[in-house]
Formats: structure tokens, sequence, C-alpha cells
């Protein structure tokens, strides 16, 4: 056991059923059309940034049972389990200043904390 995820399928015959993914990798991306789209980190609360991602991957891994299992995963569900990888790999793109910032959340949290 090197690296763990744990993430709520948002689609399908599995949708809101938990995944437990052991050693996690993307084996092959089946659409590599980037998406660039928003993206937030709750290691950097507030800090948004658009981010481009591939829309649709296949990842494979160990389920919690430490058999082999693979998903096909598009849209949001492919841009959380490549976060999540990204994590993993020690790389954090939302604090990467090669991306661009998105202002109009950034914002909205400030708004929030001074309220309190």
């Amino acid at each position: 056991l090197k690296r763990i995820v744990i993430f709520r399928k948002l689609t399908g015959d599995e949708a809101g059923s938990i995944v437990v993914l052991i050693n996690p990798e993307i084996s092959s991306v089946t659409d590599n059309t980037k998406i660039k789209d928003v993206e937030g980190c709750l290691s950097y609360p507030g800090l948004y940034r658009y981010i481009p991602r591939n829309k649709a991957v296949i990842v494979t891994g160990l389920n919690a049972n430490f058999e082999a299992v693979q998903y096909p995963l598009s849209d949001m569900e492919a841009r959380v389990i490549q976060h999540e990888i990204d994590h993993l790999d020690g790389d954090c793109k939302v604090n990467n200043p090669i991306y661009d910032i998105f202002i109009a959340g950034a914002y909205r949290n400030k708004r929030k904390k001074v309220k309190r």
C-alpha cells in the first residue's frame, strides 16, 4: 500500500457509492479533449484556477479487497481523479501560478470571511 484515493461515483449504476482505489493510475486517456474549467482545492481554500483536464480517462488500481479494478471516468469524475492523482504525485495545479486565476470565486470567499 503506497497511495490511496477515495471518491464518490457520480454516474452510472454505482452512482453515490464510495470507491476506494489503492495505487491508482490513469491507464489510458480515452478522450484527450482538454476541458478548461474552474477548479478549487481544500488544501487552498478560496483559491480557484482554470485548469485544463482530459475529458475522459480509465483509472486502474486495487479496491478495498485488493482486487484489480478499472473505472472508465468522464467529465467531472475524470476531473476529480486527475486532481487527486496529481496530489499523490505532489502536484497541486490550483496553487500553480501558470494557470489563470478565477478571481470571482476568490472574492466571494473573502466576502464570506469578512461577514463573520
